[in-house]
């Protein structure tokens, strides 16, 4: 009887890029003309975002920008602050082409520094790290079934998911904000800061929808000399093509703030609100659980039997992860701290290890304030906690990935007795967390109908002990027969033997 094969296609996990690398950032830049001389320096931040990355054949291109933030004293009193954006670009060569490829980016800072050559000229020297994640879902035809020529295949079936694609896109936020009631106007702003979360998303034909919020909170010096702070709820809701999408897909999106502009509005000379402009990218992850059903082996009781296999890594999507954690910390007062202006938080960086049956992730937190001091001057203090979170991992999940992103998505602060800051934040962690399972599946299988099986078992009924668990494939390999004639002649349910008891091996 001719050999009749089926196939179906398995989308395999193949790695293209895991690496970081460092990326210099440069400027020397002069104060703008609204910002006056300035006496000294407080402090330079270097937020670094990323803008797009491409993949064109084995080539990975990321866009981004370094936000420069400088604080200082200025010649005539008071705090200020100007921000400067240094773009940057990076090329990297992937392992080889890809199809349909994901790509995680994951910025940080490594220094920045800033040198006063003049009461209006800056001399700007740092350094950002890009850790990149590149990897290709690949669709791979493997043998499912087979019919003939005695053909007996060792079959797999195992759940998988299959990444759908990765869908970026970029969109704008702009919106006038009023002060509120009794708020002095504005002299000027001292720092802005606008931080996304995604809170509901859908899955439907060819759409994914994702809304959420974005929180702003800015820092301004009114007309009486004062620092005062507001804070701002915008919503957020964007909608990704995706071809091919079904309901039951799974999805996780991630809000990013590429850039931010704040000015100060008002009607004739007195400023009374702000005119925000956000530049955000939505980031969709779509995802597809399907059954995987492949042949791992094959070999026929009739003739020569030749297969070709290959090795894969066949994904699961275990669980999307979006959630908050909660901190808390106390700290010491700065010495000679009379008043705080303003406190903040920022996430330095963060690592993610895989330990036996957890997911841990570590970093770092700097806390930042600016207060007045004895001396009735401005000044900038800063204090760094270290942070760890753990997840527990799937028993099942031997090979387990999870990069996620993570962000403070908020910080507050109490004054306590005894010159103490009872600080707490809440940090946001989303991300994928996967089990890749490593396979081998048939892909080619033929037979040599004009010769005679290479190993020649004389019939007959056998009598075999197998081990505990033992594959009954296996021994109807060793015997050239099938399976199936060994479940039937022993009333066997399953692949495997049950327990260590003497089974019959019918050989015709």
């Amino acid at each position: 009887m001719e050999l009749n094969l089926s196939r179906e296609p398995l989308f395999a996990h193949e790695p293209l890029l895991d690496t970081t690398v460092e990326q210099p950032l440069e400027c020397d830049v002069v104060l703008p003309d609204y910002c006056p001389d300035a006496a000294r320096i407080l402090k330079c931040t270097l937020e670094p975002a990323i803008l797009s990355t491409q993949v064109q054949g084995s080539r990975l291109t990321v866009e981004g920008q370094g936000i420069i933030s400088v604080y200082y004293c200025a010649q005539e009193g008071g705090l200020r602050r100007c921000e400067y954006k240094v773009p940057f670009s990076r090329v990297c060569e992937l392992r080889g082409e890809a199809s349909n490829p994901t790509v995680l980016v994951r910025p940080r800072c490594d220094y920045v520094n800033c040198r006063s050559v003049s009461p209006r000229r800056l001399d700007i020297r740092g350094a950002v790290t890009l850790a990149i994640r590149v990897w290709d879902t690949r669709e791979e035809q493997a043998v499912s079934s087979a019919s003939g020529s005695g053909v007996e295949l060792r079959q797999e079936q195992l759940g998988a998911t299959r990444l759908l694609g990765q869908c970026t896109r970029p969109f704008q936020v702009s919106q006038q904000l009023d002060l509120a009631e009794g708020k002095p106007a504005i002299q000027s702003l001292l720092r802005c800061e606008a931080v996304p979360k995604a809170a509901d998303v859908k899955v439907v034909a060819g759409k994914v929808l994702a809304k959420g919020t974005l929180a702003v909170t800015i820092l301004y010096r009114g007309q009486d000399g004062s620092c005062q702070r507001m804070e701002y709820a915008l919503p957020l809701s964007q909608i990704c093509d995706t071809e091919g999408s079904q309901e039951d897909d799974r999805a996780l999106a991630v809000f990013e703030v590429c850039g931010l502009s704040c000015e100060p509005r008002g009607e004739g000379s007195q400023d009374t609100g702000f005119l925000l402009d956000a530049s955000l990218r939505l980031t969709v992850f779509l995802h597809r659980d399907y059954p995987a059903s492949f042949a791992c082996d094959a070999y026929s009781t009739l003739h020569p039997c030749q297969c070709q296999t290959k090795a894969l890594t066949l994904p699961v999507l275990r669980r999307v992860v979006e959630e908050e954690f909660s901190y808390e910390e106390t700290i010491d007062l700065p010495e000679g701290v009379e008043s705080i202006d303003d406190l903040w938080c920022r996430v330095l960086f963060w690592n993610t290890r895989l330990e036996e049956g957890e997911a841990v992730i570590t970093g770092r937190i700097a806390v930042s304030l600016f207060a007045a001091v004895q001396t009735d001057q401005p000044g900038y203090f800063e204090k760094m906690v270290d942070f760890e979170q753990r997840f527990p991992l799937p028993e099942d999940c031997d090979n387990p990935l999870f990069d996620p992103l993570v962000r403070l998505s908020s910080c507050s602060y109490s004054l306590t007795q005894g010159g103490k800051l009872d600080l707490s934040w809440k940090l946001t962690v989303a991300g994928c967390l996967y089990c890749l399972q490593k396979r081998t599946a048939v892909t080619q299988l033929s037979v040599d109908e004009k010769r005679p099986p290479e190993r020649v078992v004389k019939k007959g009924l056998y009598l075999y002990l197998p081990q505990e668990g033992e594959l009954l494939w296996e021994i109807a390999r060793r015997y050239n027969t099938s399976a199936d004639r060994i479940r039937e002649e022993n009333g066997l349910e399953g692949a495997r033997a049950q327990g260590r008891v003497m089974l019959l091996v019918p050989v015709v």
